[in-house]
């Protein structure tokens, strides 16, 4: 290679025998040129030929090359270490990266400058300061005026020279003279064309925020003060953005004096600079700046000026009447640069919203988004980020001026619909309560029409869809965290909507009779009465002051109800006298108890009655919206609070049994299940919000009643009457396609039987597939064993099978997946009324669990606890199907809960034996496989949560755990299909649990023996390591845990022995490496408990486990080596097995 890069220098020096010469290469060009004729004759003696590769690959259009080549030229000219052979090298290198930064493309550019910035900082001492510059004035000539492209590039190649000078950290150790040679290049760079100047002047306060004050002062400004010192007339963009610069890096040499005697104030933004300043920043603009970082410094600098506000207002403003596109970016610009950094007490931010710019911003956005320009959303998205930050700071008032300023002329309401940000419900969440009741009234009046959306010279009405966005803001403002606790308030916004939605008003939101009733009532009605119930549903957490709200509001409806033909004034229409008994019945209720009850009450009856209250208040309040359904509701909770104070005996009759009369809170946990499913938010918030007051009050015929509601055995409906119902809409529209007439009454019925029947069906038959697949296996495996052993014990052998045997066993496998083949087929689409029903009743389950979750935490009954966890165990079955999800990542949710639940009320009469008996049902329970993965988790989780609360009842029967585990393990260890698992028994194993030990020698003695398959010593090895490794069962006892590790260790070595010392004994090499792993992790913990002369690192024992070694051939040495480090022995290679053998 050396060679061959010669020949080509040489061919380039004298091409054809030296009658012709090389032409002078562009400046871009990568191939080296040799301009001093003094030179040349010695390139070829002392200069390294591969040194051209590098600077080849620096113009590379790949900037991992360009870096790469960079860094390889360093390396290589840090190898040269002869004197002379290396300064040349050194000066050709600093010649060509200099006269590289005069490129004329950018690539070429980049690249060169990168190696220059390296090279000066590799060779600081090698290279001085003044040979740098000598280069650049020699390499990077121009004539007095640039004309032509060459000089153009040369211009910007001193400047980044100087630049890479800044980079390389030279300006740190430069002399005066060197400060001011750098200084001088930049300034005269800045005089030529325009992008010139703004990367000379750019750089240049790059250089001025490296230096110190007195640097500055003493070298630095004495030149610096001619080209931005001087009149505005004569000021250009780049001036000023260092005037603005130097001003804010050195305070006390561009101070307030020189400010004011050269740019006529204390300030640059004056009455006397306004109009230049805004001719330079806003009439001058162009594309070739719009990206300069000017904009953004000016903006900054001028957003702490005092008179930001009269010029926005006198210049800015007046000129955005006609605007351009550059104009709309730089003003977007500068004024997201000001909101960054405003001063909130010189300037508002409403100020700068001025009319104009309005206009302007919500054109720009209209069009920017019609016509999709990322590029100018891009600005505005900058803009309203910035309006956010700048809003942080300020008070409530100021953050309400700018929302009027956004929605109201020359705003435009729907301003969200255009940006890419939620601006308006952003700066809402921010408010306070002062704000939030400011800002309401601004909707309210939107809502209610009365607001205009065209400027002052005339009036356009919003549309019916805009009005509606404010209504519904209303609603986001009755729950805004700010206005909670202000009832009085809320009360009095609460009952606007609720006249909106329950009375016919005139335009006034007067209560009026139907025919005088305006628009607002017929086309935002049904909307109000929406938002009122919604607007109900958050979380209070003072309960009288609940109360009294609902309350009030039930007064008021009852004034209206009171009136002569009350009927006229309300918009629902079936009201009848049965339902204005109730009525009544419920408002006579609510004052008579609130009349009757005292101070000197128990506080616990006394809280009770409050949420009988306030939930008697919520059903009147739902009277309006679903009345039949309150009516019953009131009832109901009526004869519960009868019976809770024992004021007068009220049975309630059953169709099964009249004398059966159950208890209050079963009435009441009847009501919350039909009220959750109504399938209606509100309803569901006032169940969840008032269900934990009762969690202590709850029986087991409670708990069974909600627990009944997840019954999925069999495809139990619970809503079966309401799913009728639906079936029938759906059998209409849809799938039957038949006439009214000639539907028969009795479809329902027959529907619903066949979708049980249709379930009961497709799980027997997903059971019979599922067992006749592993018969057929079953049967395959039995038939083709060697030797025809018919035994679940005994191990078979695919290698010692015959050809014969093999074939049989092929073909009986292919015949057995084929049946799972067919009995797996998808069935047919389910019709929509199927998919519907089983959707809703998804959804009541959900909620049901809702009621569930928020009674395991408040320290439930451990009984109660159990019981809830298998029903929640035996859905899991029934939630595999992808369409039920949600309800199984419910149900897995709540089992989380409560298998981690640490504290429970444990029951007298409940003993050990009885929580053995259920970890019997949920272990012997058998599975589908296509679930086994998922319950197996679930069960797992179970099993562990009920040992661990066996353990901690003690009665007479405290061995019934421990003897049921035992028996478990042992069957885990002999049979191939055990009931447990190995994850779950390393599950048992991290317990805290003095059982673990007794569970321990168990295990140890059973897996540790040679009739033991070898899988199951494998995985008895694994789950002993467990134990090893839990530090808090250990620490509890410790001499008891060595006295245990003694006993293991016993019955392992033996099994060692065994291993070692038995002929012809086919050994696993993965076994081995488990029983290394093991012995490993034994010695760490036996060191850790200071268990000194252990069995395990006994002589004998080593010797042992070498002799198994000499009879595998290990594919892995690594953790065999650890073992012989461990033990100091010496590591038995594969290559020596032969010999030793």
């Amino acid at each position: 290679m050396y060679l061959s890069a010669n020949k080509r220098v040489l061919k380039r020096q004298n091409p054809a025998g030296g009658k012709k010469t090389v032409k002078k290469r562009k400046l871009a060009n990568s191939e080296p040129e040799y301009n001093n004729h003094h030179f040349a004759p010695s390139l070829k003696l002392s200069i390294d030929t591969r040194i051209f590769l590098y600077f080849n690959e620096l113009v590379n259009e790949d900037s991992n090359i360009r870096v790469n080549a960079a860094l390889s030229l360093m390396q290589h000219l840090s190898k040269k270490t002869e004197v002379e052979k290396r300064q040349k090298e050194l000066y050709y290198t600093l010649k060509r990266l200099v006269r590289g930064c005069g490129a004329s493309t950018n690539i070429s550019r980049a690249g060169f400058f990168t190696a220059l910035v390296l090279f000066l900082k590799k060779f600081l001492t090698e290279i001085s300061n003044k040979e740098v510059f000598d280069a650049l004035q020699n390499e990077l000539r121009t004539g007095t005026t640039i004309v032509k492209k060459n000089d153009s590039d040369a211009v910007v190649g001193k400047i980044l020279v100087c630049v890479a000078i800044m980079h390389s950290g030279r300006v740190f150790v430069s002399s005066e003279d060197d400060l001011q040679k750098l200084t001088l290049f930049l300034l005269r760079a800045t005089k030529h064309r325009t992008y010139h100047s703004s990367l000379g002047y750019g750089f240049l306060i790059e250089f001025l925020n490296m230096i110190s004050e007195e640097q500055f002062e003493v070298t630095i400004w004495p030149y610096l003060t001619k080209d931005i010192i001087k009149p505005w007339t004569k000021q250009t963009m780049q001036t000023i953005h260092c005037l603005i610069c130097v001003h804010k890096i050195f305070p006390e040499v561009v101070n307030e004096k020189i400010l004011e005697s050269n740019f006529g104030g204390s300030e640059l933004l004056n009455t006397e600079s306004f109009q230049y300043i805004y001719k330079i920043f806003w009439e001058n603009c162009n594309t070739n700046n719009l990206t300069d970082p000017v904009y953004d410094d000016f903006g900054s600098y001028i957003a702490t000026q005092s008179k930001l506000n009269e010029f926005w207002t006198e210049y800015v403003d007046k000129g955005l009447n006609r605007t351009t596109k550059f104009k709309e970016i730089v003003t977007l610009r500068i004024v997201t640069a000001i909101l960054k950094s405003l001063d909130i007490t010189k300037t508002k931010i409403e100020d700068l919203m001025s009319e104009n710019f309005m206009i302007l911003l919500i054109k720009g956005l209209k069009d920017a988004k019609y016509k999709k320009d990322e590029t100018l959303l891009a600005f505005y998205k900058d803009y309203f980020e910035a309006l956010l930050i700048g809003c942080e700071k300020v008070s409530d008032k100021q953050k309400v001026a700018v929302i009027k300023r956004l929605i109201e002329p020359p705003g435009t309401f729907n301003i969200e619909k255009f940006t890419h940000t939620r601006i308006i419900n952003q700066l809402v969440n921010s408010l306070g309560e002062a704000g939030v009741k400011e800002i309401f009234e601004i909707f309210k009046r939107i809502f209610l029409g009365l607001f205009f959306k065209s400027g002052k010279s005339s009036y356009e009405e919003l549309f019916h869809f805009e009005r509606s966005i404010a209504g519904y803001m209303l609603q986001h403002l009755l729950s805004h965290i700010s206005v909670r606790s202000s009832f009085k308030w809320r009360e009095e916004q609460l009952r606007f909507l609720l006249t909106g939605g329950i009375f016919h008003v005139t335009n006034e939101m007067e209560i009026c009779k139907i025919e005088d009733s305006g628009s607002f009532s017929k086309n935002f009605g049904y909307q109000c009465l929406k938002m009122f119930y919604s607007s109900l549903n958050y979380k209070s957490n003072v309960m009288k002051k609940e109360k009294k709200l609902l309350l009030n509001l039930v007064n008021y409806c009852n004034e209206v109800i009171q009136r002569k033909n009350s009927d006229n004034y309300l918009r629902i229409k079936n009201i009848d006298q049965c339902l204005q008994k109730s009525w009544s019945y419920l408002y006579n209720a609510v004052l008579t108890e609130t009349n009757k009850c005292k101070p000197s009450e128990a506080n616990n009856r006394t809280e009770l009655q409050m949420i009988f209250h306030i939930l008697l208040l919520n059903m009147g309040l739902q009277y309006f919206k679903e009345p039949e359904m309150a009516r019953l509701a009131i009832e109901d909770i009526i004869v519960c609070m009868h019976r809770l104070q024992g004021q007068q005996k009220f049975r309630i009759v059953t169709k099964s049994n009249k004398e059966n009369e159950p208890n209050w809170i079963e009435v009441v946990i009847d009501l919350f299940l039909h009220l959750l499913s109504q399938n209606t938010s509100a309803l569901r918030n006032i169940v969840n919000q008032l269900f934990p007051f009762f969690c202590d009050k709850l029986t087991l015929n409670a708990i069974h009643q909600i627990l009944s509601m997840l019954d999925m055995k069999d495809g139990q409906n619970p809503l079966s009457l309401k799913d009728e119902d639906i079936e029938d809409v759906e059998e209409e529209d849809s799938d039957r396609t038949k006439s009214d007439n000639e539907l028969d009454s009795n479809n329902d019925d027959t529907a619903s039987e066949s979708y049980g029947q249709s379930e009961i069906d497709e799980s027997e038959d997903m059971g019979t597939g599922v067992d006749k697949l592993r018969n057929a296996i079953s049967m395959a495996l039995i038939e083709t064993e060697a030797g025809g052993v018919d035994d679940d014990m005994e191990s078979v052998d695919l290698n010692e099978l015959s050809e014969e045997q093999g074939r049989k066993l092929d073909e009986a496998l292919a015949n057995a997946f084929k049946i799972k083949k067919s009995t797996s087929k998808t069935p047919s689409k389910k019709s929509k009324s199927y998919q519907v029903r089983n959707i809703t009743v998804m959804h009541f389950r959900i909620r049901v669990l809702d009621l569930i979750e928020i009674y395991i935490q408040q320290k439930p009954l451990l009984c109660v606890s159990i019981e809830i966890m298998l029903a929640l165990f035996n859905m899991m079955e029934y939630c595999i199907a992808e369409e039920l999800k949600p309800l199984r990542t419910k149900v897995e949710k709540v089992l989380n809960k409560l298998t981690s639940l640490k504290s429970f009320a444990i029951e007298l009469e409940l003993n050990q034996h009885n929580i053995v008996d259920f970890i019997r049902l949920i272990i012997e329970r058998r599975t589908q496989t296509s679930a086994f993965d998922i319950i197996s988790k679930i069960r797992n989780k179970c099993v562990i949560f009920l040992i661990n609360n066996a353990c901690k009842v003690m009665d007479n029967n405290s061995l019934a755990l421990l003897n049921l585990c035992n028996s478990y393990i042992e069957e885990f260890i002999k049979s191939r299909n055990a009931y447990i698992n190995a994850t779950l028994l390393s599950d048992i194993f991290r317990l805290r649990l003095i059982m673990v030990w007794e569970l321990a020698q168990t295990l140890a003695e059973l897996g540790f023996s040679l009739k033991t398959r070898v899988f199951r010593r494998i995985q008895t090895y694994e789950i002993l390591s467990v134990l090893y490794k839990n530090c808090s069962i250990q620490n509890c006892d410790i001499e008891s845990a060595k006295n245990y590790f003694w006993q293991i260790d016993k019955l392992l070595i033996d099994h060692i022995k065994t291993l070692a010392t038995t002929k012809n004994m086919k050994y696993s090499l993965n076994e081995y490496q488990k029983l290394l792993e093991f012995l490993l992790l034994a010695n760490k913990t036996y060191t850790r408990l200071q268990l000194n002369n252990t069995s395990l690192a006994s002589f004998e024992t080593i010797n042992f486990v070498q002799d198994i070694r000499r009879q595998i051939y290990l594919v892995s040495l690594h953790t065999y080596q650890r073992y012989c480090t461990t033990h100091k022995i010496k590591v038995i290679r594969n290559n020596e097995l032969k010999q030793l053998m």
